[in-house]
């Protein structure tokens, strides 16, 4: 994926070595360069100095055709431009914001963009949604060989039951989450559109799950 992060201090610069690390092509814009040091020498993605505000120095960036964008620098007010400009003007798929401020924390999710907290979230959660839009991991299960997923159910899957799914994907749902509240669903239960499911799966499986997600399988 290509990605851009918006960001200064240690905070975008672990989120950036985060996503390189996973084999993603990402861009760091820090208005100061303080951050750039934060990379070490095995970064080699692009780092632009310059205003995120500045729709040039997005667009230098590569904005026009990144799949994703984290605006996490240290001003809510950044964030939230920079996040409404990337989902709005440039129609990026997948935007991440950080919010210092709880409070303002609905603001961000009422006009549709992902925002964390950044006192209960870190660069780590971020990276996940960054990287796996709709597919949130929550623990590995053994050595890893397996792990618990929470999923956001696509529009397209609305309707369809669970028993229907575990025969699709290599998944078994362990509870939907529903308007907040989580259950333990029977084999014939329906999926509604917002539903969250928790799911088991094999890591060596996880990529169905994103293609599933995606509406690709």
């Amino acid at each position: 994926m290509k990605l851009i992060v918006v960001g200064s201090g240690r905070f975008g610069a672990e989120l950036t070595m985060g996503t390189f690390a996973q084999g993603h092509e990402v861009t760091l814009i820090d208005e100061t360069g303080e951050s750039f040091v934060r990379l070490g020498d095995e970064f080699h993605g692009l780092t632009i100095r310059g205003n995120p505000l500045d729709r040039s120095v997005l667009e230098r960036a590569g904005i026009n055709d990144a799949e994703g964008v984290a605006a996490v620098t240290s001003d809510d007010a950044t964030n939230f431009v920079v996040a409404r400009l990337a989902s709005h003007i440039y129609k990026i798929p997948n935007v991440v914001a950080r919010v210092y401020d709880p409070l303002r924390l609905s603001v961000f999710e009422e006009l549709g963009i992902q925002a964390v907290a950044s006192a209960s979230w870190g660069a780590r959660r971020i990276e996940q949604l960054l990287t796996h839009p709709g597919v949130i991991p929550l623990t590995t299960i053994g050595h890893g060989e397996a792990a618990l997923l929470e999923v956001l159910v696509p529009d397209r899957a609305s309707g369809i039951k669970v028993a229907e799914l575990e025969v699709s994907l290599p998944v078994k749902v362990a509870a939907v989450i529903r308007g907040g509240s989580a259950n333990l669903f029977q084999a014939d239960g329906q999926l509604e559109k917002g539903d969250l499911i928790v799911v088991s799966v094999l890591s060596r499986d996880i990529h169905h799950v994103d293609a599933w997600v995606k509406g690709r399988k």
